[in-house]
Formats: structure tokens, sequence, C-alpha cells
């Protein structure tokens, strides 16, 4: 079976390549006749071609020929007529010089008596206008006379209105002078009446001042002498205050010295530092708290806006009412700090504090 459809398919495959060779010997024939009419059709038509040329070539040969004959015949007409047209024009030209030359001669004759004409007519003209222009300067001359007698007369009448103008301006420049100086002198007296009842107001204005001036330096010097009294006795209290304190802190150091003798003869020398120690812590406490100021403004003070110290409230005292201010406050109100208010006199700090309506 299978030999059979091998050989089945050999069959086929070699029936399959003869039907191929087949078609291709038929097309390759058919493409031999193809060319070969091709080449016919070429060789026709290049043979056609030449043909054409060769027509073409003696139709041109023929037609420049009678071109040629008929530019012959028209070259030779042209110039027999150009010649006769020459020999007209010529002919013409001639006989219009001849009737031009006439007419020349014509005008010349005509102008020539017209010059003459003209000559005789200036000549006439110009005896007329000798006679007149002599006429016109014999008037002239009568006429500038007549002016200068009176430009004469004129300028006489001039200088004497002149003179009358000048000496009526000197008059006038006299009586403005004159009236000028009064005003003046009456000017200068009443400056000077002015300036001597300015002088008067000025010295009594000054009189006045310094009146009002001694008046304010007594009332500030009995007013500063009070509050200065006032202050020393507050300073004299305070001192003795600050005694009566110092007393106590002495009796009190006696006191802790004893008391700390005691200790150390019963401790021995072991505690002798500490005990010291804290002797000295206490004296030093009590010297720092007996050295605070009372009311300057430290911790412990209460402090108050300033619209309550203007108030000058009980619980504070009058005179230090800007101890009860924060340093904020203080600064604002003052421009400064504390330490720099303190070192101000005493008048310059009442005047501050009266500023403020803290006084």
């Amino acid at each position: 079976m299978k030999l059979r459809i091998e050989e089945r398919k050999k069959a086929l495959e070699n029936k399959q390549n003869a039907e191929g060779d087949a078609i291709l010997r038929k097309y390759q024939e058919e493409e031999r006749e193809s060319e070969e009419a091709n080449r016919r059709i070429r060789e026709g038509i290049e043979k056609r071609r030449k043909d054409l040329l060769e027509q073409r070539k003696a139709a041109e040969e023929a037609e420049l020929r009678k071109y040629m004959e008929e530019e012959e015949a028209s070259a030779k007409a042209a110039l027999e007529a150009r010649n006769k047209r020459k020999k007209e024009i010529e002919e013409k030209k001639k006989k219009d010089d001849e009737e031009a030359n006439m007419r020349f001669l014509e005008e010349e004759r005509k102008l020539l008596e017209l010059t003459e004409k003209r000559k005789q007519q200036q000549l006439m003209r110009k005896k007329h206008l000798d006679s007149k222009r002599e006429a016109q300067k014999q008037a002239t001359l009568q006429r500038y006379l007549e002016e200068e007698r009176a430009e004469e007369e004129r300028k006489a009448k001039m200088r004497m209105q002149v003179e009358e103008t000048k000496k009526m301006m000197e008059k006038r420049k006299k009586e403005e002078e004159a009236e000028i100086l009064r005003k003046y002198k009456e000017e200068e007296e009443a400056e000077e009446a002015r300036k001597a009842a300015m002088k008067l107001s000025i010295e009594e204005t000054k009189k006045k001042r310094e009146e009002i001036e001694r008046r304010k330096n007594e009332l500030m010097m009995k007013k500063f002498g009070k509050e200065q009294l006032e202050e020393e006795e507050r300073k004299k209290l305070a001192q003795d205050k600050l005694a009566a304190k110092r007393a106590e802190i002495e009796a009190k150091k006696a006191a802790l010295k004893a008391n700390a003798d005691q200790k150390f003869k019963e401790s021995g020398t072991a505690g002798e530092n500490s005990a010291i120690d804290d002797i000295l812590s206490m004296a030093s406490t009590a010297t720092k708290s007996s050295a605070k100021p009372t009311g300057s403004g430290q911790a412990g003070t209460k402090k108050y806006t300033l619209e309550r110290l203007r108030q000058k409230p009980a619980e504070c005292d009058s005179l230090k009412l800007e101890t009860y201010l924060t340093d904020d406050q203080f600064k604002t109100i003052f421009k400064m700090d504390r330490e720099k208010f303190y070192t101000l006199g005493e008048w310059k700090q009442q005047e501050m504090k009266r500023k403020v309506g803290l006084f």
C-alpha cells in the first residue's frame, strides 16, 4: 500500500514537473515571439521616422528657397521705394528751405523796420521823461524846502515844549521829594515811638517774668525744704529702726555664738566646722533681712497699677508710691529703670512723680 502511494506520489510529481516544464517552454516561446514582434515594430517606426525626416527636410529646403526669393524681391522693391522716397524728401526739403529763407528775409525786414520805429519812440519817450523828471525834481526840491522850514518850526516848538515840561517835572520832582522826606520823617518818628513802647513793654514783661520766676523758686524752695525735712525725719526713723534691728541682730549673734559654743563643747572638735557654718549662714540671713528697704519694689511687695496708685491707697506709703509698680510699669512710666531713677536728685524724682500723679 505504501509503495503504491509512493509510486502515485512520484507519478503525480513527475506529471506536475512535466506540466510545469511545458508551461515554461510555452511562456519562453511567447516571450521570444513578443520580442520579435517588438523588434519588427521598432524597425518599422525607425524607418517611418527616417522617411518623415527626409520629407520634412525637403519641404523645409523648398520653403527656404521660396522665402529667400520672396525676401530678395521684397528687398529690391523696398530699395526702389526708399530711393524714390529719398528723392521726394530732398525735393520737398529744398522747396521748404527756399520758402523758409524767404520768410526769414521778410521777417528780418519787418524786424528792422520795427526796431527803427521803436528807437524813434524811445527817443521821444526819453525826451518826455527827461522833461517830466526835471519838473518833478523842481517840485521835489520846492517841497523839500517847505518841509525843511516846517521841520525847523516844529523843532523850535518842540524845544519850547520840552523846556516847559522839564521845568514842570523838576518842580514836581522837588514837591515829591519834599513829600517823601516828610513821610519818611513821620515814619521815623512813629518807628522810634513804637520801638520805645516795645522796649518798655519788653522791660515790663521781663520784670514780670523775673518776679514770677522768683516767686516760683521761693515756692519750690519752701516746698522742697518741707519735703527735705520730712525726708530727713523719715531717714532718722529708718536709721533708728536699723540701729534697733542691728542691736537685735547682735543679740541674736551673741545668743547664737553661746549656743554654738555649747554645741561645740558637747560635740567636740568633729562638729566645729558645721557649727561655724550654721552660725555664719544665720547671721547672713539676719543681715540681709534687716538690709531690705521697706516698700522698695522687692518681690514681697504688693504691686498696683498706675491708676490705682494715683488714688493713693491707705495701705501704701504715699511718699514711695513708685515702689509699688512692677519693673516693666516703672520703665514704661519713667522711661528708665529703678537704679537710674534713684541716682537722680530728690527734687528731680519728685518732679517726675508729680508729672505722672504719684506725688
